[in-house]
């Protein structure tokens, strides 16, 4: 009995172990079928697919290398700016002579480059009182070429700024494209979701007991393509304004100072293309035809009148970066087409405050004196403007040599200190000294904008005497009396080093 029951064990579990066999051989059968089914196939197809579409999705706000290479870019300019400055322009400058000169070009030091941060008392010769002369005249000089770096008033200022806008515009294409792509991923993701859904009910579980019909999954659906990214195409690229820069390189102490007083520093800044007009921009465009309207109120606008325009537009609307980018493409579009004087007036009436008008028209009142003295004309558009503006002009009072106009100093353009006795002789010997100095002659070896901008500094210089000297009713162009002090020679300094 034993035996019997034994036995019936073991055809009992070899009956399991055959329906279990059996079993996993059908479930295995139908797996495969259902792995080779149409279905799963295109079940596979759309989730791979999906996930592609969410892999090639960027991050819109991906750092870029932009500030970097506009960084690089003005750094390599500047310098190559300043080494287009030759060791002679210290000359002229106090204590400055011939003989400084030609030592500095003696100890290799042959342009502006190489004499920013020199050590100039290694130089044999040289004690602190030279050295601190030398280094006011480099520093000064360094500030002169950042400015004109910046305004484009150079070759490397110019192609700095079409370098620039070239690669502000790349980025703004670059984050466009990005954008449209992402979106139109977005869409062909959300245009999967239907066909997911159908791919969620294709399961094995359908397949062994439905036979694998999905409802809605026919074979036109699985046949038909999957769809397709479709980017936009680009709309028309704005034409990007050139951009200025506002902070120079790192090499002198003026940076500091600039960034002390939190001026925009558009080598750190990512170009930013404008999606729609910035809200100042009437404004600016406003403030500019009515200063272009009084430089050109005799008949043609002087370079110095242009130059007071600009310095208008910078100081009004130089603290934001993005309209640094319109100043002069707009005054180079209003000069060509200056409108008619009573309707930049009416644009200035509707955009600006009683205070900026009494600030406009102590501007137009610069723009007039740029050129020299007024004329009939620019005399009448100034009564004018005072009328349109509704602004009560005073008879002018009597002058104050001591006390700055606006920004202009008679003292400080003949670098006069305030406490100083005022006579003849020390006005004459400031003007001539300084007329010297700016020799448009000189300056012409630089360049043909270095002999413009001593010519406009001659201007001022002599007007600023002719001021200071009136009072004493005697006539400016008399020779300078001898200097009472034999010794004061820069001339014999530069000799013997002092």
């Amino acid at each position: 009995m034993s035996v019997n029951q034994s036995g019936m064990k073991y055809v009992l579990l070899g009956l399991f172990l055959l329906i279990a066999l059996t079993a996993a051989v059908v479930l295995g059968f139908y797996a495969w079928t259902f792995r080779h089914s149409p279905a799963y196939l295109w079940r596979a197809r759309v989730r791979r697919r999906t996930e592609e579409l969410r892999g090639q999705l960027q991050p819109p706000d991906r750092p870029t290398d932009t500030q970097a290479k506009g960084a690089k870019l003005g750094e390599t300019l500047f310098q190559a700016h300043l080494q287009t400055i030759p060791t002679s322009a210290v000359i002229g400058f106090p204590s400055i002579g011939q003989g400084t000169a030609d030592r500095l070009q003696s100890a290799g030091l042959r342009t502006l480059a190489s004499l920013a941060g020199f050590d100039y008392e290694r130089i044999p010769g040289f004690g602190p009182v030279k050295a601190a002369a030398v280094k006011s005249a480099v520093r000064q000089l360094w500030s002169d070429a950042k400015a004109r770096f910046e305004a484009g008033g150079c070759l490397e200022g110019r192609e700095f700024q079409k370098l620039w806008a070239e690669i502000a515009a790349a980025d703004w294409a670059e984050k466009q494209t990005r954008a449209r792509r992402n979106a139109a991923i977005e869409r062909t993701i959300e245009a999967m979701q239907p066909l997911l859904q159908l791919a969620d009910d294709a399961t094995f579980w359908n397949h062994l007991f439905h036979k694998g019909q999905v409802p809605g999954l026919t074979d036109e659906v699985m046949d038909r393509p999957l769809p397709e990214v479709i980017v936009e195409a680009a709309p028309p690229a704005p034409v990007l304004p050139v951009v200025k820069p506002v902070a120079p390189p790192v090499r002198e102490p003026t940076l500091a100072a600039l960034a002390a007083k939190g001026a925009p520093d558009i080598f750190r800044q990512a170009p930013q293309a404008p999606t729609s007009e910035h809200p100042q921009l009437p404004k600016l465009r406003a403030y500019c035809a009515f200063a272009l309207i009084v430089a050109k109120a005799d008949g043609k606008i002087a370079k110095s009148e242009r130059k007071e325009v600009r310095e208008l537009l910078a100081s009004t609307f130089g603290h934001d970066a993005a309209l640094v980018r319109f100043i002069d493409p707009v005054m180079e579009r209003i000069e060509k087409a200056i409108p008619e004087e009573s309707d930049a007036l009416a644009d200035i009436l509707k955009l600006t405050t009683a205070d900026e008008r009494r600030m406009l028209y102590g501007v137009a009142e610069r723009i007039a004196d740029a050129a020299g003295e007024r004329g009939t004309r620019e005399v009448e558009a100034l009564r004018r403007i005072a009328a349109a503006l509704e602004l009560t002009i005073a008879a002018p009072a009597p002058v104050d040599e001591s006390r700055p106009v606006g920004n202009w100093s008679p003292r400080a353009v003949l670098e006069i200190e305030p406490a100083a006795q005022l006579t003849p002789e020390l006005i004459r010997r400031r003007f001539h000294l300084l007329t010297e100095r700016a020799d448009p002659a000189k300056a012409a070896a630089l360049g043909p904008e270095f002999a413009a901008m001593a010519e406009a500094k001659r201007a001022d210089i002599r007007r600023a005497a002719l001021q200071l000297i009136e009072p004493f009713g005697e006539p400016l162009d008399a020779a300078p009396a001898p200097p009472p002090d034999i010794r004061h020679n820069p001339d014999l300094d530069d000799v013997f080093g002092a």
